[in-house]
């Protein structure tokens, strides 16, 4: 749990522990589960940035903030810190679903998804493929969402041939969800 600091936001002090958003400005204190974050100025995310290296240097198990620090990367436009991130959160956590998924994003915002070289749209999709099995839900929107991404702007005008892998997910766009990093998605991915 975050505890004993300052919102990164208004700089009012967290009342307890555990919080999950700032009491003043109302501000989440986790960006990653947030869908309210795309007004943030980049000094803010800088202020998020140094907090959750904070938490995660104090307890490295604690998921969500190396994510939000994933999201932090890729918002700042600093897609190699983001990936190399996301690969190291990846093998930490191999059993979180959303380790997948955020490996994958950071992936497709290494640079235009469409320029993607074959071996990463391949990794992309069998990261989305992996992350969507290990979910309880049987076709995650998230998961959906990053897969059309990747088969509109990568396989569709690349005139390329997308993997099983990535239309078996697409197969489970029949279920609506409203998972916390669905709204986060078309303004990270575009």
């Amino acid at each position: 749990m975050i505890e004993g600091f300052n919102c990164p936001n208004c700089g009012a002090p967290a009342d307890h522990v555990g919080a999950k958003a700032c009491n003043f400005c109302s501000t989440p204190f986790l960006l990653a589960n947030s869908r309210s974050n795309s007004s943030l100025t980049n000094e803010t995310l800088g202020k998020y940035a140094d907090l959750y290296k904070r938490v995660t240097k104090d307890d490295p198990d604690y998921f969500d903030s190396q994510i939000s620090l994933v999201l932090i990367y890729i918002k700042r436009s600093l897609p190699q810190l983001a990936e190399n991130l996301s690969k190291k959160i990846l093998e930490e956590f191999p059993d979180h679903s959303d380790a997948y998924l955020w490996r994958a994003i950071s992936i497709l915002k290494s640079g235009e998804i469409r320029k993607l070289k074959i071996a990463q749209a391949k990794e992309a999709s069998q990261l989305i493929y992996t992350g969507n099995a290990l979910t309880s839900e049987d076709g995650r929107s998230d998961f959906i969402y990053v897969a059309k991404v990747l088969k509109q702007q990568y396989f569709n005008q690349n005139d390329v041939i997308p993997p099983d892998q990535l239309i078996e997910v697409l197969e489970g766009d029949c279920m609506e969800s409203d998972h916390s990093s669905e709204a986060l998605l078309p303004s990270i991915l575009g």
